[in-house]
């Protein structure tokens, strides 16, 4: 059988579609994955950059350009980002457009190539709180960072220590912060270029840009994750609960106290600052509460406990100490308005009837106030009830509400009145030596 041979035409032709598939396929592989890390560095921060940065990888993208313009943030997820961008399988340049201060001065350091924009600076990396142990550990970060990428360790660990002084550039007692200028010839950054396509021919690369935006629940945890938000949130979820106690109605406030609680706990959880674990810590101690309020008598140890474990599991929510505090100083102060508030407009419970007075006695019904029992001072008698610290005792025959000095004092025990304030009669135990 004869077989014809291709003619020099249709070889040439198929050698011209041999080259524009390779062209084809070398243009769209040569991409290059942008990511935005601005705003304030957190866990949110850290899952949208890692997701990107794994979109990037598996998508075989020849590099990823991190924009940088923060002032900083928390120090755990400028530590994870770090490490994500440390253990990436494809190149990260770092492109600080504005600002790189603190934590994100960190992240900055550590991509393999480290370009600046005029007038962009980085540093100024002050911990919080400001102690030697804290100072100690983000020290050394960024100097490991500094020496995996080939930059100055020790210009990177003044940013972090007002101590190191390196004569010319850092002084003592202030951090360091540099300009793009200055940390281009401090060997901090690589290259200075004005926009992000000049950032990635001075890195060395060429190709098309990829945004990779970030997602809506990405948006949503940033925004219910930010103190000020997570504050208000818990303050809801507190006035919905106490007036849904207090005041009538079918389960509005309720509904509402729980649904801001949820959100607040889903959020920290899904972003990974929170585990299902303190969920339950503040359900336990919100059942505690609830069982000293409604079932027994005074506010001991029960009470205690509850409101220790919803303080400990809303702290344990962040990451750090201060937005735990500013969240929760929020909270209480917006949520104790609105229950005075409510408690006064809104129509009451039976359970709040029980446990106020709701007939005021005046003077022109006949009531007369309380006199200040002065001439019970000194006077000595026995207690009738326990005193804890307050009770009932009887002096000179009469029966009258007392308060200890701060200690418990058994029934039928000898005391002494040691203090009169207003309506208030304070007594101690009345030994039998002074008898």
């Amino acid at each position: 059988m004869r077989v014809n041979k291709p003619s020099k035409q249709a070889l040439l032709l198929m050698l011209l579609v041999v080259i524009l598939i390779g062209i084809t396929v070398s243009a769209s592989a040569a991409e290059i994955y942008y990511l935005s890390a601005s705003g304030t560095v957190d866990n949110t921060m850290y899952r949208y950059l890692s997701r990107g940065i794994a979109a990037a990888e598996k998508a075989g993208a020849i590099a990823v350009l991190i924009e940088v313009d923060t002032f900083g943030g928390l120090v755990d997820s400028a530590v994870n980002i770090r490490d994500a961008i440390l253990e990436a399988d494809v190149p990260v340049i770092t492109f600080v457009r504005q600002r790189a201060w603190s934590a994100g001065a960190l992240i900055s350091l550590a991509g393999n190539k480290l370009i600046m924009a005029p007038g962009a600076s980085i540093g100024a990396a002050e911990t919080r709180p400001n102690e030697e142990k804290y100072i100690s550990a983000f020290r050394k970060e960024f100097q490991a960072t500094a020496e995996t990428r080939g930059r100055n360790p020790e210009v990177a660990a003044a940013m972090v220590d007002a101590d190191i002084t390196i004569p010319g550039i850092s002084e003592a007692g202030k951090l360091l912060t540099l300009t793009a200028a200055e940390a281009v010839e401090l060997k901090i950054a690589d290259a200075i270029a004005p926009t992000r396509e000049a950032a990635i021919h001075a890195a060395g690369y060429e190709g098309k840009l990829v945004p990779i935006s970030k997602t809506f629940s990405d948006n949503v945890l940033g925004w219910i994750t930010h103190p000020i938000i997570s504050g208000l949130l818990l303050a809801i979820g507190f006035t919905g609960l106490v007036l849904e106690v207090f005041t009538a109605g079918w389960g509005g406030f309720g509904s509402l106290g729980l649904i801001a609680l949820g959100l607040f706990f889903a959020g920290h959880v899904y972003s990974g600052s929170a585990s299902l674990n303190l969920v339950l810590l503040f359900a336990v101690g919100l059942i505690l509460l609830f069982i000293e309020v409604f079932l027994l008598p005074g506010f001991g140890i029960t009470g205690i406990g509850g409101l220790a474990l919803i303080l400990l599991s809303i702290f344990l929510a962040f990451d750090n100490f201060s937005a735990g505090l500013a969240a929760i100083s929020i909270s209480l102060l917006i949520s104790t308005i609105f229950i005075l508030y409510g408690l006064k407009k809104l129509p009451r419970s039976k359970l709040w009837n029980k446990l106020s007075l709701s007939t005021s006695l005046t003077s022109e019904q006949g009531y007369l106030p309380r006199q200040a029992r002065t001439d019970l001072l000194g006077r000595t008698g026995r207690t009738v009830t326990a005193l804890r610290p307050s009770g009932t005792a009887e002096i000179d025959g009469e029966r009258v509400d007392v308060v200890s000095e701060g200690t418990w004092i058994d029934a039928d025990r000898p005391i002494i009145v040691t203090k009169v304030e207003g309506l208030r009669i304070v007594v101690r135990e009345h030994s039998a030596e002074e008898q």
